[in-house]
Formats: C-alpha cells, sequence, structure tokens
C-alpha cells in the first residue's frame, strides 16, 4: 500500500472511493485504497496556496470546490485516472548473487517501462537485473502508462559494493614502508594486510586512498577488508 494524505475522502462502495489532495487537486482509487490515482484536469487554474475544501458525489457526477470559490465538475465519474508510478529496489539478494529486485506498487493493467541507467532493462511488472557491485550506483526509471497518460519516477541504488584495489605504492618495502593503496569503495574497510599479516597500521584517506605501514609483512597479495 502506498502512502497517500488527502484531506476529504469519500467511498462509493468497498473499493472505488475520491479523495482532495493538493491544490485543486482530485484522487480516485479502485483498489479500496491501496493505489490513489491523480483524475485529469482540463483547465490549469490556481490561487496561491488555496485548495479545494468540499467534495460531493451524486450518481456518476464529483464537485469539488471551495477553495477561493473555484468549482470543478466531472459527469464522467472523472474519466481516466493518470498512472501513479510507484516501486521499491530491494537489495537484500546483492552481497549472495548480485541482483537487484525492482518491486513495482503501481496499478496492475498498465504499460511497464524499467530503465537502468538510460538503457532499457524491461517491460514487465516487476523486474530485476545484475548489479555492477564495483561499479557507481544506478538510475532506475519507471514509466508507467495507459491509453491516454503516463507517470514517471526515479530512484537511486544506495548499497554497500565491495573495495577493489587498483594498484599500491611501492611496489616492496621492509618493516614500516608506508604503501599508498588506491582503489574503489575503501570507506568501511577494516583491515590491510600484506601477504596475509595485518599492516602495523593503516589510514583511509579517502574512498579511494588508504595509506598503510608494513609490520611484519611476508611477500604475496595486499588485501584490505571491509565489512
Amino acid at each position: 500500500m502506498a502512502p497517500f494524505i488527502g484531506d476529504k475522502m469519500i467511498f462509493t462502495n468497498d473499493s472505488t472511493g475520491y479523495a482532495l489532495a493538493g491544490n485543486y487537486e482530485v484522487y480516485k482509487t479502485t483498489n479500496s485504497g491501496k493505489i490513489w490515482e491523480r483524475l485529469h484536469r482540463d483547465n490549469n487554474y490556481s490561487y496561491l496556496n488555496f485548495t479545494f475544501s468540499d467534495l460531493q458525489l451524486s450518481a456518476t457526477s464529483i464537485w469539488a470546490g471551495g477553495g477561493h470559490g473555484f468549482i470543478e465538475l466531472s459527469t464522467n465519474g472523472g474519466g481516466t485516472p493518470i498512472p501513479n508510478a510507484l516501486f521499491a529496489i530491494d537489495t537484500t539478494t546483492v552481497s549472495s548473487n548480485s541482483t537487484v529486485n525492482l518491486v513495482n506498487y503501481s496499478r496492475s493493467g498498465y504499460n511497464y517501462t524499467w530503465y537502468r541507467n538510460g538503457k532499457l532493462i524491461s517491460n514487465a511488472y516487476n523486474a530485476s537485473y545484475t548489479a555492477n557491485v564495483y561499479g557507481p550506483n544506478d538510475t532506475i526509471r519507471l514509466i508507467v502508462s495507459n491509453q491516454l497518460y503516463a507517470d514517471t519516477v526515479t530512484q537511486y541504488t544506495s548499497f554497500s559494493r565491495g573495495a577493489v584495489i587498483t594498484g599500491f605504492t611501492p611496489v616492496s618495502g621492509a618493516i614500516g614502508t608506508q604503501v599508498l593503496i588506491s582503489g574503489l569503495h575503501f570507506s568501511n574497510v577494516t583491515g590491510v594486510s600484506f601477504g596475509g599479516i595485518p599492516a602495523a597500521s593503516f589510514k583511509v584517506n579517502s574512498s579511494y586512498s588508504i595509506v598503510a605501514v608494513v609490520g611484519k609483512g611476508a611477500s604475496g597479495n595486499v588485501t584490505v577488508t571491509t565489512t
């Protein structure tokens, strides 16, 4: 169920209802309030921050008015509503299989178009994709459309990504040598080791840079450990 704040609601039956919200806007639900969709207006009248203050129904007629004396009337139940694009990004499986699940909360029965970083990935109701855990966060956009109107929403992934070492200098050194380690996603580093032996100390300068001091290290891999 998507959050919705309305000033006044009237239901005509168990599933269909109307509500006032925003500046001179009327919303409609056909699934008992789970999803509210804005009704189309044939004008763009507004006055300061005035809103409708009353809503009345009569058969298929809908009256909304009261704000600065402005009244709107619909004689066809509000007509076709404008889709409300809603989705959530589920990253609970990223750590196990790099999969991001896109969970759609929009009304079913419409047309859906999913884009990841500007590229089409799906036209299904829900979608998923394999994330690059070492790359930048993704931009996800959902377009929901019916025969007359469309709505779009954009969100961004924000999950922890594994650290990656791209280089280090010098490539060899004795105990006490300072080594500059370059890479990505160092913000959550909890340890550095040389040849499997922990560094004497280390400092994370940024998400791209670490300075570590060689302890009783041995020849082998330079390793960083993150949370």
